[in-house]
């Protein structure tokens, strides 16, 4: 599994972790790629912008790999995206992260379905600081039923276990003008969150589904999560 990390060595007491989302599962409505790797790595792109003193990047199963190995097949990137097994190569990876740098806590950004992924990792680990997700389709049955598409029968869906994250600090953010998670669809999901969560809830104007990228350098700081990061404070 492909990661990207600096600052481990910072002596920072979190490593904010950025989960990449689904990659290129199709090249068309119907027809699934054979290679999962994104052609634009946003959650990457996002991690470079971080102003956090230990930031961490982890790639989702099969992305960045060439050749593929013979386990990598295109159920893991399409009806078993989400699934349990995917679930654990996550969480084994950032515990690898936190071991190699001593951080005891984690915050989490996932992008696109790397929210997802956050969300999953976040109802079961007990080390996360905070959960914020970009763009995700965090009840991805609604999501598959809104556009049409196969549902994703053999992945965890975050939306099951809303009370999972009933105490934990969270921030949801959606793009206006996005077609591909549309913020209703986000917003749904919020909703569905125990009345006492400390969660937030942002739709960015004039931001689409793959502008994030672009968007990070210029908002991040303006994020409750971020307003104390050396990056961010030194700025002020």
């Amino acid at each position: 599994m492909m990661t990207y990390h600096r600052g481990l060595d910072s002596g920072a007491e979190t490593l904010v972790v950025y989960i990449e989302g689904d990659g290129r599962a199709f090249i068309s409505r119907r027809r699934v790629s054979a290679n999962p790797t994104p052609r634009e790595a946003t959650a990457l792109r996002m991690a470079l912008a971080d102003p956090s003193a230990a930031v961490a990047y982890v790639a989702r199963p099969c992305q960045f790999l060439e050749p593929l190995p013979s386990s990598c097949e295109p159920r893991w990137w399409t009806t078993h995206r989400y699934a349990a097994e995917a679930i654990d190569a996550m969480d084994k990876a950032i515990s690898e992260l936190q071991r190699r740098g001593g951080t005891g806590r984690t915050g989490l950004v996932g992008y696109s379905g790397g929210g997802v992924i956050a969300a999953l990792l976040a109802q079961r680990r007990s080390d996360i600081d905070w959960l914020v997700t970009v763009a995700a389709n965090l009840d991805h049955a609604a999501w598959t039923a809104w556009h049409e598409d196969t549902p994703l029968s053999g992945s965890l869906n975050p939306a099951d276990a809303p009370e999972k994250l009933a105490g934990l600090p969270q921030l949801h953010l959606a793009g206006a003008d996005d077609e591909t998670v549309p913020p209703a669809l986000v917003a749904a999901f919020v909703r569905r969150l125990p009345a006492t969560a400390p969660v937030e809830f942002l739709v960015i104007d004039n931001a689409g589904h793959d502008d994030w990228a672009d968007i990070w350098p210029r908002r991040v700081c303006d994020f409750s999560f971020w307003q104390d990061a050396p990056g961010c404070a030194d700025n002020r």
